[in-house]
């Protein structure tokens, strides 16, 4: 990069949201002085400056902060414009992608499971435009993203990114939006209703049960009353509050938000853990809320009642692979195993040999079993 004048603007206004994936997604991956230089031009955005100055502010040689800016560029957080001269550049920087898309991208995906691991990626996965005018007339000499990042990718990598990768959200929700945002610009104004915020909406909607007048007051109670802004957990944890009401039968029980389907089943509160465990279902696996049901009775069934985390994602792991999408099929699933459970049996008793069933059985010895009944009590 020669010496000249830059201007830096930025494509969206910068959002609290995109914190976290920065530090928790982009940083690990784009190192310290990339993630510092991405910081550093925040606080110059629609500001004029020179290379020497921001050189300078970056603390970095000049070696450095053209190796932090290409880095920014490989990872679409920031376009590089230069004007006939090579004298004047204009920085434009990206938000980045939200959680879910970054985790889905093909590359992103990739680079993190390959150098972090998929246990992180996994647990990552879980934790959580218009053109300017000043760009008229220049050429972009962005730096594309260097595929040689990847050049260790194997086979059994690529397998394991199939696995872990997230499913296709809904397209549709099914959430009456035009009822929740009805009068609701002052409270909830549109800087908020991003998509990541939107989602969380529709999906505590539909696994709690929740209606669109109802929510409107949750997330009015979910906004910093001095800031006016609108925090996700706050929603989340009110929400979880909400189970404490009388849950509403149906004619259909498979119907029933996830939620109050599972505390139908019980007489006490649902823990948080097996609260975590239905929103991943409906959340990560994108399974509808009668498929949900399904599998949580399934699963009850198969384990006594104690709905085991390991078992219930096990199970949840092979209807996703088996696309398992709706009620019929998830019924069909299970009507299957269990003639395959018969048959095997079967198979075994078939399997005896001829003298087995010919021998013939002897009475118990009535001290003996008097013995051991005594002792049974003692035990």
């Amino acid at each position: 990069m020669k010496k000249g004048t830059v201007k830096i603007i930025e494509k969206k206004p910068y959002m609290s949201d995109y914190e976290q994936v920065l530090v928790l997604l982009y940083r690990p991956l784009i190192k310290d002085s990339s993630f510092m230089l991405y910081h550093l031009l925040h606080s110059f955005v629609n500001r004029t400056s020179t290379a020497e100055q921001l050189i300078k502010y970056s603390g970095l040689s000049e070696k450095r902060f053209e190796a932090a800016r290409q880095t920014l560029e490989e990872f679409r957080l920031l376009k590089t414009y230069i004007k006939a001269g090579g004298r004047e550049y204009v920085f434009e920087i990206i938000p980045p992608l939200s959680a879910y898309n970054f985790l889905k991208d093909n590359t992103f995906g990739r680079l993190m499971v390959a150098q972090l691991g998929s246990k992180t990626y996994d647990l990552l996965k879980l934790h959580f435009l218009f053109e300017d005018d000043e760009k008229e007339g220049m050429v972009e000499i962005t730096k594309p993203f260097d595929s040689a990042r990847l050049q260790n990718w194997n086979e059994e990598q690529e397998a394991m990114m199939s696995i872990l990768r997230p499913n296709e959200p809904k397209q549709e929700s099914g959430f009456d939006f035009e009822s929740f945002l009805e009068g609701m610009d002052r409270i909830f104004p549109p800087r908020y209703r991003t998509k990541s915020n939107l989602d969380l909406i529709a999906s505590l909607a539909s696994i709690y049960g929740i209606t669109p007048i109802e929510m409107k007051k949750y997330v009015n109670r979910s906004t910093n009353p001095h800031t006016h802004e609108f925090i996700p957990a706050t929603l989340e944890r009110i929400v979880h509050g909400s189970l404490k009401k009388p849950i509403q039968t149906m004619d259909d029980p498979y119907q029933m938000a996830p939620m109050h389907f599972f505390q139908s089943r019980q007489s006490a509160p649902i823990a948080k853990a097996d609260e975590n465990l239905i929103m991943n279902l409906s959340t990560n696996y994108g399974f509808s809320n009668e498929v949900v049901n399904i599998l949580i009775e399934y699963t009850l069934e198969a384990t006594n009642q104690k709905f085991q985390r390991a078992y219930v994602e096990k199970v949840a792991s092979t209807w996703n692979r088996l696309k398992i999408k709706t009620r019929q099929e998830a019924v069909q699933y299970i009507e299957s195993q269990k003639t395959n459970s018969y048959t095997s049996r079967k198979e075994v008793n078939q399997s005896l040999p001829e003298w087995y069933s010919k021998q013939e059985s002897t009475p118990p010895d009535e001290e003996l079993l008097a013995k051991a009944l005594a002792l049974q009590k003692k035990a």
